[in-house]
């Protein structure tokens, strides 16, 4: 039976009635919209998202002329396809600079497994992937007056998300300052709680010397023990490289939670 309105008042009334209907409709399918539909603004988790920011650390830093030298060591694997960037930006408490440089670095497609010393230097047989970096962004130079350097990739929302940083200008500033020149540089709060930031003084290259066959946690332990178990100078030979620092050694990695040993070879050391 349909109803039809005969007065005024009644036509009135119907009209109300029937323009509230047609907003609750519309409420309940943007409703349903919204609880179906993901917002274009959600990440999803992807590979750099799932590295341990702990589990990765600097070996060796220099600045000495005629190259610069990175090296960084991996206690978890690196999956294939990730892009990992090494910049001497200032972190600013939230985002890098741009004043500086950015280096690229794309693992293999079998990725690069825990134990492997992965550097960025002139001799390919020396330094694992030391050729395979491209600048991205800038220029990276490490300035013999002191510097930072950052070890990152991006995550699910295309962010810079930082996994070691390494200083051999004294401390991290604190975040959020005006201006942080070409040597300082904050650090991501979260990386000094995993204790993944290497803080030296000032010297032109800097090198892990400490023990190499140790369980992890005191391997991890004693590469942070830069007082007794790193080296530093400003003394170059003729060919640029610091006289007494072997780049070339083996490393063994136990645990009792693993029962293979992890081997690097042809390290920075």
């Amino acid at each position: 039976m349909t109803f039809i309105p005969t007065t005024p008042s009644m036509v009135l009334l119907f009209l109300v009635l029937l323009l509230k209907s047609s907003i609750f409709a519309q409420d309940v399918e943007m409703d349903e919209t919204a609880t179906t539909t993901p917002s274009s603004n959600t990440s999803s988790l992807n590979e750099c998202d799932n590295l341990t920011i702990g589990e990765f650390t600097f070996l060796l830093v220099s600045s000495s002329d005629p190259f610069d030298e990175v090296s960084f060591f991996g206690f978890q694997d690196l999956p294939g396809n990730l892009n990992l960037y090494l910049t001497d930006n200032a972190w600013t408490g939230d985002s890098f600079a741009t004043t500086e440089g950015v280096m690229m670095l794309t693992t293999p497609p079998e990725g690069i497994p825990a134990g492997i010393t992965v550097g960025l230097g002139p001799a390919e047989t020396v330094y694992q992937y030391g050729r395979s970096w491209q600048s991205v962004q800038g220029v990276f130079a490490l300035s013999t007056e002191g510097e930072q350097v950052f070890l990152y990739c991006l995550d699910g929302s295309n962010q810079p998300r930082p996994i070691a940083a390494i200083s051999y200008n004294g401390p991290f500033l604190p975040p959020n300052l005006p201006d942080y020149g070409f040597n300082t540089s904050a650090v991501p709060q979260d990386l000094v709680d995993a204790n993944a930031t290497i803080v030296l003084p000032h010297e032109h290259r800097w090198q892990y010397i400490g023990p190499k066959l140790l369980e992890i946690d005191e391997l991890k332990a004693a590469i942070q023990d830069t007082e007794t178990n790193w080296e530093g100078t400003s003394v170059q030979n003729s060919s640029g490289s610091t006289t007494g620092m072997s780049r070339t050694t083996t490393m063994v990695v136990t645990s009792f939670l693993i029962s293979v040993a992890v081997v690097a070879t042809n390290s920075l050391w």
